[in-house]
């Protein structure tokens, strides 16, 4: 992946003045600075860390007419997601973005999402996740897409918006999306943030949030663990601190995402959940602001804990066990293909290999050459969604076929 031609510098007008004032205050090495300068600004290593693999393409869903249905997932019982746009205001430097289109989802197929959200084969779910890239980009999508589910999907009864604006554009947070966001009475809309650090509170985005909960919507944090810009103590204590005086609670905390160009990005995985534990062991904020390491894999999100690690090999992968049977997945997404870098326990629970970040400090991590890219193991490939198979061996193109093989023992 070249991220030169994918994944260009992208910075808002308002974060940029904001990086400048601190810049000017603080100085080109302070901490705050670095903080920004190291999540917008690019880095020169980025096409040049071989560490790494794409985003696992999504299964395809299927209506009942047997028509594929875009821009939804469903990863869990009660919970879907509805990707309405790659588009981001800003460019975060380790998201996986690049991976996927930037266009958003037309009228149709939004209406479409919405009817196969209300069908009777998603009757447990409760709640719709909207992400992007950041909805809010798409104003008019989000109205159409929140109006849909309101109107066709009656089971669903909370809509969770994730967006970084209020942070890089707080400006968007006005009368119209407030309007949009609490048009419905049977639809509660949340708000999911990503604050990093405590120097992206401004006074402007702490406004913005602000206005969101006197309309009556919630506000809650997710944040990635970013080498060099909030793995240590100090940094998560402010930031939770901060957030927390501002009725704002940190639901998850993000293992960075093992993408190509990200490792001076990632810590280790036992990095992270030493942090934590230290956190909340010591009693430095509110027990209220208590999040859980989570990682983002080919099977979707996988809670860690010290145990989750089964097993490691030579290239760095790391075997996580996860609480999903495949029976339980297949219930729910009929179309799963099993990806191959997953495999199943004696108890028919799913392991997912998954890329461990390092310790190495940020500033120590380097450049490797195109010799040493071209010696580095690839890891375990991930399945095919069945629309391009180009590079992939024919025989393991279809995940289906090793889970209908477990489920017919």
């Amino acid at each position: 992946m070249i991220m030169d031609q994918l994944f260009h510098e992208k910075v808002t007008p308002f974060l940029r003045q904001k990086m400048a004032e601190v810049r000017s205050t603080s100085g080109p090495r302070s901490t705050a600075y670095l903080a920004l300068h190291r999540q917008y600004l690019r880095d020169r290593r980025e096409n040049g860390l071989v560490r790494g693999r794409d985003a696992a393409p999504p299964a395809v869903l299927l209506s009942d007419d047997g028509e594929p249905v875009v821009g939804i997932q469903r990863l869990h019982r009660c919970v879907a997601t509805l990707r309405l746009t790659g588009q981001c205001a800003a460019h975060c430097r380790w998201c996986f973005a690049p991976s996927h289109r930037d266009d958003a989802l037309s009228a149709w197929a939004v209406e479409r999402a919405a009817r196969y959200l209300g069908s009777e084969r998603c009757q447990d779910v409760r709640e719709l996740v909207v992400h992007g890239g950041d909805p809010l980009t798409e104003p008019a999508t989000l109205a159409d897409a929140l109006h849909a589910v309101a109107t066709q999907a009656l089971n669903i009864n909370v809509v969770r918006v994730h967006t970084r604006l209020p942070v890089v554009d707080p400006t968007v947070i006005d009368w119209r999306f407030l309007d949009v966001a609490t048009t419905s009475p049977n639809l509660r809309c949340e708000v999911g943030l990503q604050v990093n650090h405590a120097v992206e509170l401004w006074p402007e985005t702490v406004a913005a949030i602000r206005r969101m909960q006197r309309s009556g919507i919630i506000v809650y944090n997710q944040h990635v663990l970013l080498k060099g810009v909030n793995d240590s103590a100090d940094a998560l204590t402010e930031l939770y601190d901060r957030l927390r005086d501002i009725g704002v609670e940190t639901d998850v905390v993000y293992h960075c995402a093992p993408h190509w160009g990200m490792d001076h990005h990632r810590t280790s995985l036992a990095r992270g959940l030493q942090l934590l534990q230290r956190l909340s062991h010591r009693g430095a904020f509110s027990g209220r602001s208590n999040p859980t390491l989570i990682a983002q894999t080919d099977l979707g999100v996988v809670s860690l804990s010290s145990d989750a690690v089964v097993s490691r090999d030579e290239h760095g992968e790391v075997l996580l066990q996860t609480g999903h049977q495949l029976e339980q997945r297949m219930q729910w997404d009929p179309e799963f293909l099993l990806p191959r870098s997953v495999e199943i326990d004696d108890d028919g629970y799913l392991r997912v290999w998954y890329l461990d970040g390092t310790d190495v400090p940020y500033e120590s991590v380097q450049k490797r050459t195109a010799q040493e890219i071209a010696k580095t193991p690839k890891p375990h490939a991930h399945h095919t969604n069945g629309l391009d198979t180009e590079g992939v061996d024919e025989s393991d193109a279809d995940g289906s076929a090793r889970a209908l093989q477990h489920l017919a023992r």
